[in-house]
């Protein structure tokens, strides 16, 4: 029957069977180093995706059992569902969607575009499918009872998060694939870092801005108008099933259901036409074309150079690689530029309230402002870190092992470059905006200074728990999407507990304060001290991945 149905479609079954048996198998082994043994890390990062998504569906499903107005609860519950997928995808692009080396591999083989296509849609639908399965299945077991015992209600949601993320995963391969369809080759490295930048506001920023257009002052008895322009939002195309389901849906619900079924079947054909191994030729030639270093010593001696901390051994090393990298490693410069948005969306809304309380005069965090300035401080190392661990290029990290360069100092000197260039204009940021509406040089001066010792600190333990060498680990599918999740969900946890207790110990006078400053500044000497020892220990054990 499937073999029929693949005949029907000009796909090749056996060549379709052993590319998506193939792409798995390399997902699996893709952490293979030198010793000959596949490690556990690519399976745990995803089951980690998989836990989060699995827990933020607790939610969902709370809001489903809450609130009886099913239209309303399915159109929150797929709207989050798709900015999940959709930062997926982007957070995964080159390994989740396509792969450059596709086009040399397969190119001079028998294997048809159709084939090509459905065997790589395949391997992302795996993907994209199993992490929205972890979301939906307890809104789903809420759906079979909000309303009495009703299972299909259930099967209903269900069907309609798949239609959701299918439908997701198909717009988000299909404008990356037309922007290198039509942009030229000299051009596309700029616009594929404007359009991450671009797709980043909008992802993060729904997931963010858009429940504050949606005030509910009491959830248990929203609902939403069945009015005409409800059904042109893609989310009521599918969350229509589920008031077919419960037997309330009307003739909009059956005519937006048909139109969402419709335009699916419309982009799977368009994306079988764009996404082919003639646009896995434009990613080569996109890799081929990276402009290659010049050859001989840098002579230079620039901004980066002249700080003395970065002057010579370790710590110069790295700053060199880190900014070669970002320069000439697309993948690594469109993670880092997909991280601004998200730190200036969270600047917008701390911002938005209009004014700050001065912590020295509350001695509180208001999580309304500055609160979420204070996490993305916490966030912002750990983010770069998860991009900075992981490359294309990791089996040139075989000259960390050559070389007589000392691993630990590379390691902090990857901190230290973090710390200075990337955290510390942001904090610099941080201390105008609070200059200008706390009016108290000293207070912002503390302040600042309290918040960079903080996030030294929690960088630190990162740090020791996970050393890891820059550009040194092989990129697996879900690994970075795991990495940022995790701080995502521990990190405002711990902040939300341990700065107001900080604040209120540190902000209630100059001996306190002075005392605060003093510990911090000591903590971070005897931590470092402590993570120099553990980072050395465990960066001896540190083996070639390549």
């Amino acid at each position: 029957m499937l073999e029929r149905l693949f005949h029907w479609l000009n796909v090749d079954y056996r060549q379709w069977k052993a590319l998506t048996a193939a792409a798995l198998k390399l997902d699996i082994r893709s952490s293979a180093g030198v010793v000959g043994k596949t490690t556990s890390s690519n399976a745990s990062g995803l089951v980690t995706t998989l836990f989060f998504y699995a827990f933020s569906g607790i939610f969902i499903g709370l809001g489903a059992w809450i609130n009886k107005d099913v239209l309303f609860s399915g159109l929150l519950f797929l709207g989050f569902l798709s900015v999940m997928i959709a930062a997926t995808i982007l957070i995964e692009f080159h390994s989740i969607v396509i792969s450059p080396q596709d086009f040399a591999v397969l190119a001079y083989r028998p294997v048809s575009d159709a084939t090509f296509f459905l065997a790589r849609l395949t391997n992302v639908l795996l993907y994209t499918l199993a992490m929205t399965t972890a979301l939906a299945l307890v809104p789903s077991l809420a759906y079979s009872l909000t309303l009495g015992w009703n299972p299909l209600m259930g099967l209903a949601s269900l069907t309609a998060a798949y239609l959701t993320a299918m439908l997701v995963t198909l717009v988000m391969v299909l404008l990356y694939a037309a922007i290198l369809r039509f942009v030229r080759p000299s051009k596309l490295r700029r616009v594929l870092s404007y359009f991450q930048m671009l797709m980043s506001f909008l992802v993060y920023g729904g997931y963010i801005l858009v429940p504050r257009f949606f005030p509910v002052q009491d959830f248990a008895q929203a609902s939403i108008p069945r009015q005409g322009w409800i059904y042109l939002l893609p989310w009521t195309w599918y969350a229509g099933l589920l008031e077919i389901a419960s037997g309330t849906g009307g003739w909009m619900s059956y005519l937006a259901l048909l139109a969402g079924l419709a335009i699916i079947a419309g982009l799977l054909t368009l994306a079988s036409r764009r996404m082919s191994l003639d646009f896995s030729r434009h990613l080569n030639q996109l890799e081929d074309s990276a402009p290659k270093a010049a050859a001989g010593p840098r002579t230079d001696r620039g901004w980066l150079w002249n700080n003395r901390l970065f002057a010579w051994g370790e710590g110069r090393a790295v700053a060199l690689l880190i900014s070669s990298q970002f320069r000439h490693d697309q993948r690594f410069r469109l993670s880092v530029l997909s991280i601004i948005p998200l730190t200036l969306l969270y600047l917008f809304m701390g911002i938005s309230e209009g004014t700050f309380n001065d912590p020295f005069d509350t001695r509180q965090v208001d999580y309304g402002s500055d609160g979420l300035l204070y996490i993305a401080v916490m966030l912002f190392p750990l983010m770069l870190a998860s991009s900075l661990a992981n490359s294309d290029s990791y089996q040139a990290s075989w000259i960390y092992y050559a070389s007589p360069a000392d691993k630990a100092g590379l390691v902090k000197g990857m901190k230290n470059f973090v710390m200075f260039y990337f955290l510390g204009p942001y904090l610099l940021l941080l201390a105008a905006i609070f200059a200008y509406f706390l009016r108290d040089p000293l207070h912002v001066a503390v302040h600042i200074a309290v918040l960079a010792m903080c996030s030294h600190l929690s960088f630190l333990l990162a740090l020791m728990a996970d050393p890891v060498l820059p550009f040194s680990r092989p990129v697996r599918k879900g690994s970075r999407t795991s990495r940022m999740l995790v701080p995502f969900l521990v990190l405002p946890i711990a902040t939300m507990l341990l700065l107001p207790t900080l604040f209120r110990i540190a902000y209630g006078s100059l001996f306190s304060m002075t005392a605060a400053l003093a510990g911090l500044l000591l903590g971070n000497g005897l931590l470092s001290l402590w993570a120099d020892r553990r980072i050395r220990a465990k960066s001896r054990k540190l083996i070639f991945s390549g």
